[in-house]
């Protein structure tokens, strides 16, 4: 419960800075704690140990002074908690029946159309476009990219945790896809386990040759649209 509770704040977090982005404005604690508004209080603050709050709420600097103030009392005085009016805490500390993962759970979907691919395909070998939306399963977020080797497509799933959300692992299943654009076709599809952690946070798969799969009988390369689209479903455990 904790350690979810702490991913929710680190996926709050990133949610907050995305939209400071879009709106073009810096990601203070100001405009970071505007773009959460009321979801601000969906968080379980006081769940999470008071170590954790010490070190990465507070420095964040998202909450006001009676915010902490609270959380903290919650740590020192438990005795206290349901005494009504012993300190205005904000911020529920029920536990959470598996809310998290009904709204972000452990499954997700990602797809990504590479437009103007067979300019892309003549890139240079490392080049890659990547999926502008990321998605968060199991508390980490995600996104997929394709990549040019020397004659071969290559397909990824990144986990794109910063190194300051500190050490982590899991176990991602998932099948790949990249879709089929012609009616009586079928999509290319493969499928993978690995684990990914902070040190090994991406996994490249080489999928098809770039020759095969703008082989028009394939049916995976639009030629009109000139478009490829990659598609994954995944778990995370």
């Amino acid at each position: 419960m904790i350690s979810n509770e702490f991913a929710i704040w680190k996926a709050a977090l990133r949610w907050a800075d995305e939209k400071c982005r879009q709106n073009a404005i810096e990601c203070s604690a100001e405009n970071r704690r505007s773009a959460l508004g009321p979801a601000l209080f969906k968080i379980r603050f006081p769940l999470i140990s008071s170590e954790g709050f010490t070190r990465s709420i507070v420095p964040s600097g998202i909450l006001i002074i009676e915010e902490f103030v609270a959380v903290y009392q919650f740590h020192c005085h438990a005795n206290l908690r349901n005494v009504p009016g012993f300190y205005p805490m904000k911020f529920p500390w029920n536990g959470r029946i598996s809310d998290w993962n009904k709204s972000h759970g452990n499954r997700g979907t990602l797809a990504l159309e590479i437009k103007k691919f067979s300019k892309f395909a003549r890139e240079k070998v490392g080049s890659f476009r990547k999926s502008e939306v990321e998605v968060f399963v199991n508390g980490l977020p995600w996104k997929i990219f394709g990549e040019i080797t020397e004659k071969w497509m290559v397909f990824g799933i990144w986990c794109t945790a910063r190194k300051e959300d500190g050490v982590w692992s899991c176990k991602c299943s998932s099948t790949l896809r990249i879709v089929s654009q012609k009616n009586g076709t079928e999509d290319l599809t493969r499928n993978y386990d690995r684990v990914f952690n902070n040190k090994l946070p991406c996994w490249r798969f080489t999928f098809i040759t770039f020759t095969e799969l703008m082989n028009p009988s394939r049916g995976l390369y639009d030629k009109n649209e000139d478009k490829v689209t990659l598609a994954i479903d995944f778990t995370v455990e």
